[in-house]
């Protein structure tokens, strides 16, 4: 077996490995969110902005996010099999996503804090 087919056996078994893991979270989310809405709504207390946002989202919407995620991991392995140049750009900007990332965090975390309490 050459090395591009045992490239592209591993880069067909990582696409199933992130739909599959994709569809789970997807399912625990769309199976337990319910429950955490109802116990949340026993509690009656005033919930930060994301766990309102997250709770007041519809079932839907969530399969939606699946399926768009899901069609976007199909599309990137199809596109990475064809072109080494595209690899290479691909990587670049996920390395500076992540250099990015860091520093947002590092910066505006602090700012969130205040925003994401509870009164």
């Amino acid at each position: 077996m050459d090395k591009c087919t045992k490239a592209s056996r591993a880069s067909f078994i990582m696409l199933i490995v992130d739909l599959v893991l994709l569809a789970l979270v997807t399912g625990a989310i769309m199976v337990v969110k319910p429950q955490f809405a109802q116990m949340f709504a026993e509690f009656d207390v005033v919930l930060p902005v994301p766990t309102t946002l997250v709770l007041s989202t519809s079932s839907w919407v969530y399969a939606l996010i699946f399926l768009i995620l899901a069609a976007g991991l199909v599309t990137k392995e199809h596109l990475l099999a064809r072109s080494s140049k595209l690899r290479l750009n691909i990587a670049a900007l996920i390395f500076t996503m992540v250099y990015v990332g860091t520093v947002v965090v590092a910066l505006f975390l602090p700012l969130m804090g205040p925003w994401m309490a509870v009164e």
